[in-house]
């Protein structure tokens, strides 16, 4: 299937991650000169500025259009560790045809129809990597995208509100080797689908079982696996209500999350879904839970220019941070956007 397709892409997933095999799925596409897409769970499992990297791939959830049209129209999509979850394909908007796709993980490998329970993943990995051929149509691979750094803040930009899809730019500005993005569900999780780095950044969410309320506790897990990584936390304030009093935790253990709570007064994504009064959440002044927990420093973070010099402080602080960033009621970040209208359709409703 690869010595003839004439497009191929790599879809990598978090069992590469997880078993020590990124490094030899990379040789394999450099070897071949296949770009390389992620699933919701493997984001930043690949470097994202690799030159063959092109994002993240879940259907209408993709990070960019152009990730979603290649992935979708490739004649040979090389599935490797991926799960096949509802919200790993984008709460199943994503359209690949089995007739194109391997589907190589620990337990089988998955080719087109055929299924091959005795292979085991790392043999067959190693042996796409010594394989040889000579011409894969891949080599004529030219990037629609190039990647490119997220664009500084200008002056004449600092007093701006702030949107969703600023707060990520704002955040990708920041991050660097010692980052470990944790996200919550709802558009903490579909926002942060269109983080792009300069560097490596670690990125850790719920995108299996979609469990509200894992953001915070899962920074202090994070904190504690591996003390050089800093957690970053997108949490909603729904979210952060239900799990946020963890935070007296990571005090108590001298951590020091850098929390930044999606403030847009309620379960902004369930509003898309369907709205109703049980989207609605009381208002806390988020702030006073570092006075409560005796430990940490918050802010208030309005504007474009506030994030970005919360975000510094909190950089430069080892103490445990916790940022309320206001958001508009109705804003929603791009990917966030791209779901709710599909799914709309899907459903028939008419705007």
């Amino acid at each position: 299937m690869l010595a003839k397709a004439k497009k191929p892409v790599i879809l990598a997933g978090v069992e590469l991650h997880r078993y020590g095999l990124t490094d030899l799925a990379i040789r394999i596409a450099e070897k071949f000169n296949i770009p390389i897409a992620a699933d919701l769970l493997s984001k930043s499992a690949v470097a994202e500025n690799h030159p063959l990297y092109l994002g993240v791939y879940g259907g209408a959830m993709s990070s960019d259009q152009y990730v979603r049209d290649y992935v979708e129209s490739s004649d040979c999509v090389l599935m490797l560790g991926s799960f096949i979850t509802d919200m790993n394909l984008g709460i199943w908007t994503a359209k690949l045809d089995r007739r194109r796709t391997i589907l190589a993980t620990t337990e089988s490998i998955k080719v087109c129809f055929h299924n091959y329970v005795d292979v085991e993943f790392a043999d067959y990995l190693k042996g796409i990597a010594e394989f040889s051929v000579g011409n894969v149509g891949a080599k004529k691979f030219k990037h629609p995208h190039p990647h490119r750094d997220p664009v500084p803040l200008a002056k004449s930009e600092l007093k701006d509100d702030l949107t969703m899809g600023e707060v990520i730019r704002i955040l990708s500005l920041h991050l660097d080797d010692s980052s470990c993005v944790v996200s919550d569900v709802g558009d903490a999780i579909f926002g942060a689908v269109g983080i792009r780095t300069a560097k490596r950044a670690e990125f850790i969410a719920p995108a299996y079982y979609l469990s509200m309320g894992f953001a915070v506790p899962a920074g202090i897990g994070v904190a504690m696996a591996n003390p050089a990584l800093r957690p970053f936390v997108l949490v909603g304030d729904g979210a952060f209500q239900m799990t946020g009093t963890e935070v007296s935790t990571a005090t108590r253990l001298g951590l020091n999350p850098i929390i930044l709570i999606l403030n847009n007064e309620g379960y902004g994504t369930m509003r898309k879904i369907r709205d109703g009064s049980f989207n609605v959440i009381s208002q806390w002044n988020y702030g006073k839970i570092c006075e409560l927990v005796g430990g940490g420093e918050s802010t208030v973070a309005k504007t474009k220019g506030e994030l970005d010099g919360a975000i510094r402080h909190a950089m430069g602080s080892r103490t445990l941070q916790v940022i309320d960033v206001r958001l508009p009621r109705n804003d929603m970040s791009p990917q966030l956007a791209s779901m709710s209208a599909e799914l709309a359709r899907l459903r028939g409703v008419k705007k």
